[in-house]
């Protein structure tokens, strides 16, 4: 069996996911690998959310009550700030779609919790490779994370 490593520092992770049974499963997973994880059911949640947490990276589905989680990804990624990780059953077209409104990357479900660790790991990677040394890293890095 694969054993997760906690980060050295903890990345904070807003999941937004209508199904309480996969965000329970995905936040056990995602915080034995040492990341902070809140829960959002609605989009409208997730934007209060995501204002309030702060995250390092959003991992969303795109089969939500309140809005289509392509138009989710698109306003996350309009305002900038972290990662934005789409997911869903629906498979290629609408991944193609969801990475085309601005999500950085696309997962399809279902999924191993080492595949979905790693993404969200490359995503943190990816949002600090773009930071200047006159931007913040997201929430959570330190200096040393951007060299």
């Amino acid at each position: 069996m694969l054993t997760l490593l906690p980060s050295p520092s903890p990345f904070r992770l807003l999941l937004v996911e209508a199904d309480d049974a996969v965000s329970a499963a995905l936040s056990r997973g995602i915080q034995r690998a040492g990341w902070v994880v809140v829960h959002a059911r609605t989009a409208a949640a997730a934007l209060q959310m995501r204002a309030e947490f702060g995250p390092d990276v959003v991992l969303l589905s795109l089969n939500l009550p309140d809005m289509d989680g392509g138009a989710l990804a698109a306003r996350l990624a309009e305002q900038g700030g972290c990662g934005v990780v789409a997911m869903s059953g629906r498979g290629d077209a609408a991944g193609q779609a969801v990475l085309a409104r601005g999500a950085h990357d696309f997962i399809t479900k279902p999924m191993a919790i080492r595949d979905v660790v790693a993404r969200l790991d490359a995503a943190v990677r990816r949002m600090a490779k773009g930071a200047s040394s006159d931007t913040m890293a997201p929430q959570g890095m330190n200096a040393a994370c951007l060299t």
